[in-house]
């Protein structure tokens, strides 16, 4: 009896310890149930700034103004602000940004007479000063946005700024570094008050990459909502986690750049209790899983524009990641140790999880970046150089032009001149369309058609008219040199080709009197009279020239091109032949891929 006592004393210890642990467990596991499923608050507005241009000594920015997009995107698509409720502004003058804030104010101030909550998010990429944010060649005092932002009636601001010394803006409080954002900082954040995370401290400079296509701080923000922060994987990414991908994140990927470090910073002046959740990846459309065993770099670019939209850098022991990114095609670059680098494309579905299959990537060649005496600063954020394309080197190159052509003068044409024959017509327009692909980083290879000459004469003998008419076109191989600038977005080039030309000829002799018995004689009439003669005559081309290629976009540009042909083409009956070739001044559009 007293071991069965003892037994069942045991089991009741063992039933409270289980119960315990369940009552312990309950909230964990409902917050993250909930935590996926949560919306952003109800009356939730964004304020998103980009500004690419520069003022007084400074360069323009390249990318401060697509950031501001990705971040409106990642709000609203997951985010759950509505969009009718973020407010985009490009380049805008200081009235311009004033006048948004103004607006804020009213309409948060309108939930606030209610007695409703409301958030307030802001977010600014661009140039600053120590003391100022620079819109062009105007300046918002720092000071004087501080208070206009701190002066809006909303229960929650969230302020982000991408740019130059941007810390200055929580001088006044001071900002906390990462290794002071401990766990206890984070059960003091709340649904009340202000946070302010900027990408650099007071004294720092903030970064762009070439590569990313994106500031450093924002490529990595952008990151870690999309889940890459989701430490806990409850499905939501609050602030803190946030805050500590992109400080990490950031911080490793400036240490080597020659500006040197960037320091994210954060401030907060919350109160109440309560984590600040900023997405909610959980219920993205789709999501790419890289698995918990993956070890090594992975970009992750859009197709078919091969903007980047996330880097991750994942070590041996690592937790498993879970992009959120929208439906579509992707390709996935992926190194790993030893040099190795893969390409793997993938497919994201509506409503499901991708994984990421190394087994299913290919090897492709390692794309070797020149350097340059490391980072050219841009005037406040600034890259790292190198090769300035998506994805490697050109892949295949279409070009279309257009333009005009001058004949070159020759024993044939004079000929027909001592002949009597005048000329009716002679078009001066030229076309070209070209196929190439780049066979080495300063060389393309390809084919082409284009047309060479024609024209048409006539002369008249007593009763007989005679026409005389001729087309000629070439096709063959080409091969171009060229000098690329600006990370390819402009190349000069020269370029010689050669091949075969083809001609042909038309002769009609038609007998004019006596007259026709009618004026609208009919075909056997005509073909009684007429004495036609058609011939097709084959030659040889060599070419030569050069001009420039402008690329507006990563897939398209512009092309200007002085083209000299030499082209012996149409033989007559003395043994003299006309060179259908000459000078063309030729203009057009020019389409590539990448590798």
């Amino acid at each position: 009896m007293a071991g069965a006592g003892d037994g069942g004393l045991l089991m009741k210890r063992l039933g409270f310890l289980v119960l315990l642990g369940l009552i312990q467990t309950l909230p964990r596991v409902a917050g993250a149930q909930s935590g996926a499923a949560a919306q952003a608050p109800a009356h939730a507005y964004a304020l998103v700034v980009g500004s690419n241009e520069g003022g007084p000594g400074q360069g323009a920015l390249r990318y401060a103004e697509d950031d501001a997009q990705r971040v409106a995107e990642v709000l609203q698509t997951l985010g759950g602000y509505a969009e009718q409720r973020i407010e985009r502004l490009q380049h805008p003058s200081v009235a311009e940004l004033l006048a948004a804030l103004s607006r804020m104010h009213d309409r948060l101030g309108a939930h606030a007479a209610a007695g409703e909550q409301a958030q307030f998010f802001f977010y600014y990429s661009g140039h600053a000063r120590a003391d100022a944010l620079n819109l062009g060649k105007e300046q918002l005092e720092l000071q004087d946005f501080r208070e206009r932002v701190l002066a809006l009636p909303a229960t929650l601001s969230i302020v982000v700024l991408d740019a130059c010394q941007s810390g200055a803006f929580s001088r006044v409080k001071g900002a906390a570094p990462a290794a002071d954002f401990s766990a206890n900082s984070v059960e003091r954040l709340t649904n009340q008050g202000v946070a302010v995370i900027a990408s650099s401290s007071g004294v720092e400079l903030s970064q762009e990459s070439e590569e990313l296509r994106s500031g450093y701080f924002t490529h990595h923000l952008l990151v870690a909502l999309r889940g890459g922060g989701d430490v806990d994987h409850d499905g939501r990414v609050t602030l803190a986690e946030a805050y500590r991908y992109a400080y990490n994140r950031t911080l490793a990927a400036t240490a080597l750049t020659a500006v040197g470090e960037q320091h994210v910073t954060l401030e907060t002046d919350l109160v109440g209790k309560g984590e600040v959740p900023l997405t909610y990846p959980a219920e993205a459309s789709a999501r790419l899983r890289v698995p918990q065993e993956f070890v090594g770099r992975v970009l992750v670019q859009q197709l078919p524009s091969w903007s980047v939209l996330a880097e991750l850098d994942k070590v041996k022991g690592g937790a498993m990641i879970e992009l959120a990114l929208p439906p579509g095609q992707y390709a996935a670059t992926v190194r790993r140790g030893g040099g190795d680098v893969l390409r793997c494309t993938l497919q994201l579905a509506e409503r499901a999880i991708t994984a990421l299959d190394i087994g299913m990537c290919r090897p492709t060649a390692a794309v070797q970046a020149q350097t340059k005496g490391g980072a050219a600063p841009h005037s406040g954020r600034s890259g790292v150089l190198d090769s300035g394309n998506p994805d490697g080197d050109e892949g295949f190159v279409l070009e279309l032009l257009l333009g005009l052509g001058e004949r070159n003068g020759d024993r044939f044409q004079g000929r027909l001149a001592q002949f009597g024959f005048e000329s009716l017509d002679t078009n001066p327009g030229r076309y070209s369309i070209a196929l190439g692909r780049r066979i080495h980083h300063n060389l393309v290879a390809g084919l082409t058609y284009f047309d060479l000459d024609s024209a048409a004469y006539r002369r008249e003998v007593e009763d007989v008219t005679q026409d005389f008419a001729f087309e000629s076109y070439g096709a063959g191989a080409w091969l171009q040199g060229d000098l690329s600038m600006a990370r390819h977005k402009v190349m000069l080039f020269g370029r010689i080709g050669g091949g075969f030309t083809w001609s042909y000829t038309e002769f009609d002799a038609v007998v004019v009197e006596p007259p026709f018995a009618d004026d609208n004689p009919s075909f056997e009439q005509l073909s009684a009279r007429t004495h036609q003669l058609e011939q097709t005559q084959f030659g040889y081309y060599a070419a030569f020239g050069g001009g420039v290629q402008i690329m507006v976009a990563d897939y398209f540009g512009f092309q200007l091109e002085a083209r000299y042909a030499l082209a012996p083409s149409i033989d007559n009956e003395f043994g003299e032949t006309h060179d259908a070739g000459g000078l063309a001044l030729l203009a057009g559009l020019r389409f590539r891929t990448w590798e």
